[in-house]
């Protein structure tokens, strides 16, 4: 979650899922999805963030790992 200068909706949240090295010794790196919620608090973005669905949750997964391919393969073009 960050706070943000909108001042309707000053805090936005995403997920972050890390990616754990091989070993399983440390996070060698790490997608994000794009902003989930904008909320006028905290707690209300925090309450929204909560309530995905473990579905919802792999979804958003699946989708942060597609942009972020997307994003690799534009650089690399």
């Amino acid at each position: 979650m960050e706070q943000t200068g909108n001042l309707r909706a000053p805090y936005s949240g995403y997920l972050v899922f890390p990616k754990w090295g091989e070993t399983g010794v440390g996070i060698v790196g790490h997608v994000e999805t794009s902003i989930l919620v904008e909320a006028r608090t905290a707690p209300e973005a925090t309450k929204v963030l909560e309530s995905l669905t473990l579905y919802e949750v792999k979804e958003q997964l699946e989708n942060a790992i597609i942009r972020q391919s997307e994003l690799r393969t534009e650089e690399g073009s």
